[in-house]
């Protein structure tokens, strides 16, 4: 039996006119005669990757980053006024706005060898030259440098939730004060696991690329991954469980019921979005290696993206309706009527 081996550099002329971004996508001596690609063979390659290489979506990505940072701005621009004081919550936030942006970066300037891999990965008729084979391995680091950057961005808005809530906590009861400090040293933990991941899944992030390129199995990695992301749900529902404590057992301020409420929201969500990741890894997994790159990224963005923006909610309310400065220890104090119970 005869196997039809497709160059590379072929594949990704196909590809980058299947995805229109051909300054992307292709090096530049093989962007000036596109047209010049067969014709049947060409439009089943389109059907291909048109459909699992979903440029769109990454269109989305830019587009909500956009719009989180737009609206961290403004919520900046409140606290930063002369009355308004820059407390640790807003640190850790920051925190999260500066990775992100340096992981949107990352992800832009380096577009295009992240998806030759995942292009690779697609076709198993691919051949690959000694030179694009040492391009491609460079595509893994990336990858990884993207993602945890937007691992930091995500546990540092949880970081910064937990501070927000960590003065109205401990003026409640003691106990619930030892349960806020166990959430934190968990997040802590798992945060750690998740960033040295990489590091046990390919302990030279370069050439271990090459196990990926060959389309050796990806068991090791499922696994792993399956952990980090259950680690993860523990912590969304650990921290939920602070603000239906607390939501319970006192009376408080109406902006900061409500602000609880939208932090108590973010728990869910990030949950079914874990749930879709670890279930897009194993269906990649089954079908194909090279869909799992976009796949994480996409979710990876939209998770930290959301967690911003709801917590640039939690804190625009108390801002906008309270006009004064947030303090959180005179609201357990002035405005709720504080059931002292040890849990």
């Amino acid at each position: 039996m005869n196997l039809k081996l497709t160059p590379i550099s072929t594949l990704m002329r196909r590809l980058s006119l299947v995805l229109g971004m051909p300054s992307l996508l292709c090096p530049i001596e093989y962007q000036t005669d596109l047209s010049n690609s067969p014709g049947d063979d060409c439009s089943d390659m389109y059907l291909i990757y048109s459909e699992r290489i979903y440029i769109p979506g990454f269109k989305v990505i830019f587009a909500f980053s956009a719009l989180t940072l737009t609206f961290s701005a403004l919520k900046f621009v409140f606290r930063l006024e002369p009355r308004y004081m820059t407390r640790i919550d807003d640190t850790f936030e920051f925190i999260g706005l500066l990775c992100l942006i340096s992981s949107i970066g990352v992800l832009y300037h380096h577009f295009g060898i992240i998806f030759r891999i995942q292009a690779s990965n697609m076709d198993p008729n691919v051949l690959i030259t000694l030179s694009e084979a040492l391009d491609l391995m460079l595509a893994n680091k990336w990858t990884d440098i993207t993602l945890a950057l937007m691992w930091v961005t995500t546990f540092a808005i949880k970081t910064s939730v937990l501070a927000y809530v960590r003065n109205l906590v401990r003026d409640i009861s003691r106990r619930l004060g030892k349960y806020h400090w166990f959430a934190v040293s968990y997040i802590a933990v798992t945060w750690l696991f998740i960033m040295v991941e990489p590091v046990v899944l390919c302990q030279n992030l370069e050439i271990a690329t090459g196990k990926y390129i060959s389309g050796t199995e990806w068991t090791m990695d499922i696994y792993v991954t399956s952990i980090a992301i259950v680690l993860e749900v523990g912590t969304e529902i650990m921290m939920g469980l602070i603000p239906v404590i607390v939501l319970e057992t006192s009376d408080l301020k109406p902006s900061v019921k409500i602000g609880l409420e939208v932090i108590l929201f973010i728990s869910p969500v990030m949950i079914i979005i874990n749930l879709v990741l670890i279930t897009g890894s194993i269906h990649s997994n089954i079908q194909s290696n090279g869909e799992r790159i976009s796949r994480q990224l996409f979710w990876q963005y939209m998770e930290g993206n959301i967690a911003i923006l709801i917590g640039i909610r939690a804190a625009f309310h108390g801002i906008i309706t309270d006009q004064q400065p947030r303090d959180t220890a005179t609201d357990a104090n002035s405005y709720q009527t504080v059931q002292r119970n040890e849990y």
